[in-house]
Parts: structure tokens; sequence; C-alpha cells
């Protein structure tokens, strides 16, 4: 369950970046397309369904603040440790 939700925030986020970068005409800066991660995290902290993530959610809105640091790319690693995870073999 924990894994699900996170690989879920993971694909939701990215997704939601991906369209509106999209949808918007011209280059979208890394400060923009962090302030655009931002805004779509924050609500979620209120969410039940997503209360097992709270804590990787509010580091999430800490590194996406950050002047020099990459929302996308913390996701995307966030996403790629989680998959595997998730999809481990039990032993």
């Amino acid at each position: 369950m924990y894994y699900d939700n996170l690989l879920n925030l993971c694909f939701e986020a990215l997704l939601h970046l991906y369209f509106t970068v999209q949808s918007n005409d011209g280059y979208t800066s890394a400060t923009a397309r962090n302030a655009i991660l931002v805004k779509f995290l924050k609500p979620k902290l209120k969410l039940v369904a997503y209360n097992d993530q709270k804590k990787n959610i509010q580091l999430m809105l800490r590194v996406g603040r950050q002047k020099d640091k990459k929302l996308e790319l913390e996701l995307l690693e966030i996403k790629k440790r989680a998959f595997d995870v998730y999809n481990a073999p039990d032993l």
C-alpha cells in the first residue's frame, strides 16, 4: 500500500507537470517546473488517501522550493526506486 501510494503520487505529479508544460508555449524553466509541482503537491497533504505519504510530500515541497534543486529529477529517482522495491522478488 505504501509503495502503491508513492508510485501513484509520483506518476500523477509527473503527468500533471508534463501536460502543463506541453500546454504552455515555449520553454519552461526548472524554477517554473518546480512551482508547477509545488502547486500540485500542496493540496495532496490534506487528502486522506496520502496520509502515509505526508512526510514524503513535505520533503518534496521543501525540495521544490529550493532554487538550486530540481524536483522533477527527484520525483523520477523516487519513482524508479519505489518501482524497483515494489517489483522486487520475494526472498
